[in-house]
C-alpha cells in the first residue's frame, strides 16, 4: 500500500469523477477555470479549457460538435522519469442510463507507457443524477459549464 500525499493525493480525487470537470465542483479542491485557443484532435475542432485544481493545470479538449471530453493533458512529476506530460484519451463514446461513457480510453505517458482500455460491457450499478451534466450556456463561447470562462494564452498542443 502507498500513501498518497499533496499533489498526488489531490489529482487523483479530481481524476475520480464521472464527469471531466465534476471533481472540481468538490469544495475542498479550488479550481479555476480559463479558456485557451481552439485546437484540433485527431482532425476534429475542439474548445480548450484548461482547468487549474489539485496543484496541477490540465488542459481539457472539448469536441466543438459533439460537446464531448476527447482529451484531457496536464504535466506531473513521475518517479524517475521528471516532469511528464501524461494525455488521456477518450473515444468511442456510447449511451449507458442516458450518460455518454467514453468505452475506448488511451492514457499516453511518453517514454514510459501507453495503455489502452477498451470496455466491451458497462453495466450502471445506481441511478444517474442527470442534474450534474446539465450546463449553462454564455453567449460568447457556447460554454456548457457553469463558471464564466475568460480568454487567457496559449495551449499546449
Amino acid at each position: 500500500m502507498v500513501d498518497l500525499q499533496e499533489q498526488q493525493s489531490a489529482s487523483l480525487a479530481a481524476q475520480a469523477v464521472l464527469h471531466s470537470f465534476l471533481g472540481y465542483e468538490n469544495p475542498q479542491i479550488e479550481a479555476e477555470f480559463s479558456t485557451l485557443d481552439d485546437a484540433e484532435v485527431d482532425g476534429r475542432p475542439h474548445h480548450v479549457v484548461l482547468v487549474r485544481a489539485a496543484g496541477l493545470d490540465y488542459n481539457v479538449f472539448v469536441d466543438m460538435e459533439t460537446k464531448l471530453v476527447s482529451r484531457v493533458q496536464f504535466e506531473t512529476d513521475v518517479p524517475q522519469l521528471g516532469v511528464t506530460m501524461i494525455t488521456p484519451d477518450f473515444s468511442e463514446y456510447e449511451e449507458y442510463g442516458g450518460v455518454m461513457f467514453a468505452t475506448c480510453n488511451v492514457i499516453d505517458v511518453p517514454g514510459f507507457v501507453r495503455t489502452d482500455i477498451r470496455f466491451s460491457t458497462t453495466e450502471l450499478n445506481g441511478e444517474v443524477d442527470h442534474s450534474i451534466f446539465e450546463g449553462r450556456k454564455t453567449p460568447s463561447r457556447g460554454c456548457l459549464y457553469t463558471c464564466r470562462l475568460p480568454r487567457s494564452g496559449p495551449t499546449n498542443e
